[in-house]
């Protein structure tokens, strides 16, 4: 194999292994990201759920108030 071609052939392989870093550190940063971001999410839908909680607790203690209020305005 003449000496051109092999230099040729590990000029190649070089790019080849330098793209192929590229990507996978590319993929590695994705996977991180979506970690994080599935992370978040979960912290999200815990809050969610306590201000669910909340809003149904308010509402059920809201309820009673107005119907003693009409209670009241129909006995008038």
């Amino acid at each position: 194999m003449p000496v051109k071609s092999v230099l040729i052939t590990l000029e190649e392989q070089k790019k080849w292994k330098r793209r192929r870093d590229f990507l996978q550190n590319k993929l590695d940063s994705v996977k991180r990201r979506k970690q994080g971001v599935l992370r978040e999410l979960e912290r999200v839908s815990k809050r969610m759920a306590r201000f669910d909680k909340r809003m149904a607790s308010l509402k059920e203690a809201a309820v009673p108030r107005e119907i003693s209020t009409v209670r009241i305005e129909s006995m008038r």
